[in-house]
């Protein structure tokens, strides 16, 4: 079992693994808090996200990664290209396999509004719904508490696999249930 599961334990491997890429592929990509998507989903609108759009060059980045908690389950939500109307996607990687899609998408709809509307007004609220979520079906924890680690090793190896450029018409590339091995992740645990 993996005792790591704590807000603060995921943010700070989180860290980890931001600290381990090079630097090119560091500049290709963001990673929100583990907190900020339970704050955006809470309220109607959290005062410095302008900030954060600004900060973080959204719309440059190949990826943008956010761990998600959701009683007391980790998941992960991946934006893809978000800047390029033909390449951009979101993935839902969820060792579950059952991401809570009712109460994700819409958050995620409206973040993206937000998010279009300050930068890229000429976007439609209809342009935002046409970008497709994608659920792949990937290898999925085995016990009851095994969630965080799986988020940040779903993470990690994304960001060794992930291609310069995320097609969805290639979509799942290495994301199948082979992806990886219980070894595999059973090693992660003991390294991190």
């Amino acid at each position: 079992s993996f005792g790591k599961n704590s807000v603060a334990n995921i943010f700070f491997f989180c860290r980890k693994i931001q600290d381990q890429m090079s630097e090119p592929l560091r500049s290709s990509c963001s990673f929100f808090d583990c907190l900020f998507f339970n704050q955006y989903a809470n309220a109607e609108a959290i005062p410095h996200i302008d900030r954060i759009i600004k900060k973080e060059k959204l719309f440059s980045r190949r990826y943008i990664f956010v761990p998600v908690i959701e009683r007391s389950h980790w998941y992960l939500i991946i934006f893809c290209h978000i800047g390029n109307k033909n390449l951009r996607c979101i993935l839902l990687l969820d060792s579950l396999g059952y991401g809570n899609r009712s109460y994700v998408e819409p958050v995620i709809r409206r973040f993206l509004n937000h998010f279009y509307e300050r930068k890229r007004p000429k976007v439609t609220p209809q342009d935002l719904k046409s970008i497709p979520l994608l659920c792949p079906k990937i290898p999925k924890q085995k016990g009851a508490s095994e969630c965080g680690i799986y988020v940040l090793f779903y993470t990690h190896l994304f960001l060794k696999m992930a291609p310069e450029v995320f097609k969805r018409e290639s979509f799942p590339y290495f994301m199948t249930p082979n992806w990886f091995t219980d070894d595999d992740i059973k090693r992660f645990a003991r390294e991190i």
